[in-house]
């Protein structure tokens, strides 16, 4: 596996388990640590396809020439991820389990498909047609960081550097 491959499909890994951490609390009707994961989660989750649509896909999209191809399909499928978002923290807000479950079932399938076609598809692609992607990750930690997160010891393994 490539090193933006490790890196970003860590990065999927840590992402889902904070969605499922947040899922937990709801279950419980812990309220308060349901919303303080949820913050956690969306938050980093935005900043991964914010990378991805600001640094990764069109790096790819130039090295390639395709820009009607993956990166259009995934950049889709970010919009359908920020309107489930948006339902689930409605649905926090109103303390109401049972709709957050709902869009949370909803949610937890397209974010599996969406991350195996990142992970099978764009992420062994660019490994292949980028010319160096640790140069990427890089950008992609500058994101994270002057955004206030730090780069945890999974990311930072798939750094070859």
């Amino acid at each position: 596996m490539s090193e933006v491959s490790v890196y970003m499909t860590a990065k999927h890994r840590e992402i889902d388990h904070k969605f499922i951490d947040a899922e937990r609390a709801v279950a419980q009707n812990n309220w308060v640590e349901a919303n303080r994961l949820w913050d956690e989660f969306s938050r980093e989750l935005d900043l991964h396809m914010r990378a991805e649509e600001a640094i990764l896909f069109p790096e790819f999209e130039q090295e390639t020439g395709m820009t009607n191809g993956p990166t259009m399909i995934l950049k889709l499928e970010h919009r359908q991820i920020y309107s489930l978002i948006s339902k689930l923290k409605q649905s926090l807000q109103k303390q109401n389990r049972i709709e957050y479950q709902n869009f949370y079932k909803l949610l937890a399938k397209l974010m599996h498909q969406h991350n195996t076609r990142e992970e099978q598809i764009i992420y062994p692609l660019s490994a292949q047609t980028l010319p160096d992607t640790g140069v990427i990750i890089d950008r992609i930690e500058q994101l994270y960081h002057s955004n206030g997160i730090e780069p945890s010891l999974s990311q930072q393994a798939g750094k070859t550097k």
